[in-house]
């Protein structure tokens, strides 16, 4: 578990997806998915939910915000970059959370032997988003596909 002492006591705990397919399912409505790829949809089941989260391939992780889970970390790691996404639940929107995730995910990574990059995607009406990678230091590139952005910058 990595945690943070910061006035939101966020923690993020790597789980299985059996462990994570509740929050999942929950984290996986219209108000949070409007904000993420088309092809991504709502969960039905726990089942499926499963199935969403063993299908990313990534380290998983819950986040954890003064006791509650907040939210899903999503890390796809490469040799030289990590993909990272993160999904919170709409009660947790707008308290700093996200900035905290970041953080935490870039001091884990310069705890990696060879540093990688992190890369992280948003869309281009996900303002908030976007501007917690700004605040973390990542430079920023759009495109019609949305926005694109990379830590340390080069």
């Amino acid at each position: 578990m990595l945690n943070t002492s910061d006035k939101n006591r966020v923690s993020l705990t790597k789980q299985t997806p059996e462990e994570l397919a509740g929050l999942a399912q929950q984290l996986l409505t219209s108000d949070v998915l409007m904000f993420l790829p088309e092809h991504w949809s709502p969960l039905s089941s726990l089942s499926s939910a499963r199935a969403w989260l063993e299908a990313q391939q990534a380290d998983i992780f819950r986040i954890t915000s003064m006791d509650e889970s907040a939210g899903l970390l999503i890390i796809h790691k490469a040799e030289a970059q990590w993909h990272i996404g993160f999904l919170l639940l709409p009660a947790f929107w707008g308290q700093g959370i996200a900035t905290v995730v970041v953080r935490l995910v870039q001091r884990l990574s310069e705890r990696e032997m060879l540093k990688p990059r992190l890369i992280a995607g948003a869309a281009s009406e996900n303002v908030a988003s976007i501007r917690v990678l700004q605040k973390c230091g990542f430079e920023i590139a759009t495109s019609e596909d949305g926005v694109f952005a990379a830590w340390p910058s080069e």
